[in-house]
């Protein structure tokens, strides 16, 4: 699963987080692979925790309105 599928995500955030470090957008001291975890972590991790969104703020994160707005934002 690693190898076909999260590789395949963190070779691309690779070679986008190095273009970026190159046009200076990001820092050239951060390591590629936090781009992954960042990214990665923000994508999901209301669904992951999605109980504690609704009791939060009221909101159910599987909703397909809430799901488009959480995917502009991450965006």
């Amino acid at each position: 699963m690693v190898d076909r599928h999260v590789g395949r995500f963190y070779r691309a955030i690779y070679d986008v987080s190095m273009r970026a470090q190159r046009e200076g957008f990001l820092p050239d001291d951060i390591a590629p692979i936090h781009s992954l975890y960042i990214l990665a972590g923000s994508a999901g991790l209301n669904l992951h925790q999605a109980e504690e969104c609704k009791r939060l703020a009221d909101v159910d994160p599987f909703d397909d309105a809430v799901v488009e707005e959480h995917a502009r934002a991450v965006e």
